[in-house]
């Protein structure tokens, strides 16, 4: 996150091919790394994305939206 100027947003925008968006909550996940991830909404965006399928490989592009992050789904 902190590689891509992730550093203090709280949250995120995914967005599907379509342009449909989601905003999701960024998360600690592991307090003594300082590592952050993706929180509640993220799971169901991706079923209803159809990005959950193992094994299949996708892209996604992060964009800003003012100050809001985007990350956007790109099959």
């Amino acid at each position: 996150m902190n590689i891509n100027g992730i550093k203090k947003q709280n949250e995120i925008i995914l967005m599907d091919k379509h342009g449909v968006k989601c905003v999701t909550k960024l998360v600690r996940d592991g307090s003594k790394y300082g590592k952050r991830g993706l929180g509640k909404g993220c799971k169901d965006f991706c079923e209803a994305s159809d990005v959950l399928k193992i094994g299949q490989p996708f892209m996604s592009e992060l964009v800003w939206e003012d100050s809001v992050p985007v990350l956007t789904f790109l099959f």
